[in-house]
């Protein structure tokens, strides 16, 4: 249930401002490069650890397309 959903929009209070301010909608291509390179895409964000396997990057953003249950 990411795919489609404003970055840092949930009720989760540990988003980084910058990501809150990014004003990015996840979209897959959204997806992929923030994992790729999460600090190049949003800098300032907390996340720093990028998935540089792109078949990794597609298998987790094929889990964040999947409907929320």
């Amino acid at each position: 249930g990411v795919v489609g959903r404003k970055a840092g929009s949930t009720a989760f209070n540990k988003y980084s401002p910058a990501l809150k301010a990014s004003n990015l909608t996840w979209t897959q291509a959204n997806l992929d490069a923030y994992l790729g390179a999460p600090t190049r895409k949003v800098p300032g964000t907390r996340m720093v650890i990028a998935i540089s396997d792109a078949r990794q990057r597609a298998a987790i953003i094929q889990h964040l397309s999947r409907p929320a249950k």
